[in-house]
């Protein structure tokens, strides 16, 4: 009978080899005395490394179930009722800012109609030197176009 190779012996030592593999082990252990000091020496050797490296020698890893503190449940929750508050809040400010105040849109002068832009392009300046040009679309349809310099 041939002895097992150095790649069995290692599969057989993490718990890797299948069923088929582990009876052909266990067999040629029991009857060769070199490959069961092979194993027990290759055992003796991850049994090490892992305890260097801290891992566990264990086969399992318990991992406990997570429960949160009542302190961190407190944070969470307000957190939660400042969010609530200042969501809306942020949202109604917003919504005044944008279509609450209709009589500042009448009172800008209107540059003219336009289907383009008035706003002539120059690939060499920097962005920080363009006018900012805005679009209005009113209610019938027409398009005006507000540009600050």
């Amino acid at each position: 009978m041939s002895c097992i190779n150095d790649g069995l012996i290692q599969k057989y030592v993490d718990g890797e080899t299948n069923s088929s593999e582990q009876e052909y082990v266990e067999t040629h252990l029991s009857a060769c005395r070199k490959c069961s000091e092979k194993i027990e020496n290759r055992r003796l050797l991850t049994t090490t490394i892992k305890k260097s490296l801290r891992l566990s020698a264990r086969e399992e890893i318990i991992i406990p179930a997570f429960i949160p503190s009542s302190k961190q449940t407190g944070k969470n929750s307000r957190t939660l009722i400042r969010l609530s508050v200042f969501i809306p809040a942020a949202s109604i400010i917003l919504f005044m800012i944008l279509f609450a105040d209709r009589r500042k849109n009448e009172t800008m002068s209107v540059l003219e109609p336009n289907s383009g832009s008035s706003v002539d392009i120059d690939a060499n300046r920097p962005v920080s030197q363009f006018p900012l040009v805005l679009y209005y679309i009113d209610d019938e349809g027409n398009t005006y176009e507000y540009a600050v310099k």
